[in-house]
Parts: C-alpha cells; structure tokens; sequence
C-alpha cells in the first residue's frame, strides 16, 4: 500500500486544464504500469497491539478481582484466604491465555506494508519513469545546481575584488 501524501509525482502522463483563471495539472499513473516509489518502507504486523492485550488482560484481572468469592475458589490453590504470589502468576497466565484466544482472529491476519513520506526528510518520490531515467534526471539537476552555486560563488568574489580595489584607490 502507498500513502501518496506529500509525495513527489514524475509522470510521462499529465491532464492539464484551464478553468476560471487557474490552471489545473494532474499526474496520472495507470493500473498495470511499472511503478518506482522511494520513501518510508515499514510493516504493521498483526502482532502490534501487544499494549492493547496488556491492557485488555488487566482489565479482565480487574473484572475478576470485583467478585473475590470466584476468584479465591478458581486460583487460591492452598486454600488459606488469600491469593499469594503464584497463585496470581497462575491467574495472570489465564488471563494472557483467555484473551490471547479472543484476540487470535486479528493475530491471523496478514501484515501491512505502507511506503510513505520519510520521517527523516528524504525525499518520497512516485513515478512510471525508468529508475535510470530518474537517476540521470537527479544527476542533471544535482549538476546544474552545482553549476549555479559555484557561478553565485565567483559572482560574489568578483564583486568583493571590485569593491576592495575601489576601497583602496581610495
């Protein structure tokens, strides 16, 4: 699955229409096209409620602990009045066990893999172009930006010459 939210979309397919001053474009990917995503790759697995089990599973210690009768019949083993520390790790185990039998249609459930926009700041890009087309497209804008950066560069140090030479005819 792709979250498309914030992504970046290269597409050789565009829609492009004009409607009361606005100019509306529109990247399309069809079913069926080969597809490039780079972004955030990650799994929700079936087993990612272990804090809702835990909760669930004090919750039902709870609901057993309001009728003390049931449970000092179902857990207190030696029969002295009172729950000692085994006793309540037996009890526990149960609980894990009942709600584990609950809960073991969501566990069977297959994981769910999502690429979306990195937490981190890299770039999330969803394309039908070639993957060496969008490398050689990175690298051309890579270069160019470059070239841009070092002409502002050499921009500036003629000006900061320009400017000391008349300071000090001066």
């Amino acid at each position: 699955m792709i979250n498309p939210e914030h992504a970046d979309i290269l597409t050789t397919d565009q829609n492009i229409w004009y409607s009361d001053n606005y100019k509306y474009v529109e990247d399309l990917l069809f079913p069926g096209q080969q597809i490039y995503v780079a972004g955030e790759f990650s799994t929700l697995t079936s087993n990612s409620g272990l804090q809702e089990l835990n909760t669930d599973m004090s919750q039902l210690l709870a609901k057993w602990k309001k009728n003390k009768r049931a449970l000092l019949e179902r857990f207190d083993t030696n029969h002295d009045g009172k729950i000692d520390f085994d006793e309540w790790e037996v009890a526990r185990k149960e609980a894990f066990q009942e709600i584990s039998q609950q809960t073991s249609c969501i566990n069977e459930q297959p994981n769910i893999h999502i690429m979306g926009c990195p937490q981190n700041g890299q770039p999330f890009v969803i394309s039908n172009l070639p993957e060496k087309k969008l490398h050689r497209q990175s690298l051309l804008f890579a270069w160019s930006y470059l070239l841009v950066f070092f002409t502002a560069l050499g921009g500036a140090f003629w000006v900061i010459t320009r400017y000391h030479t008349l300071l000090t005819n001066f």
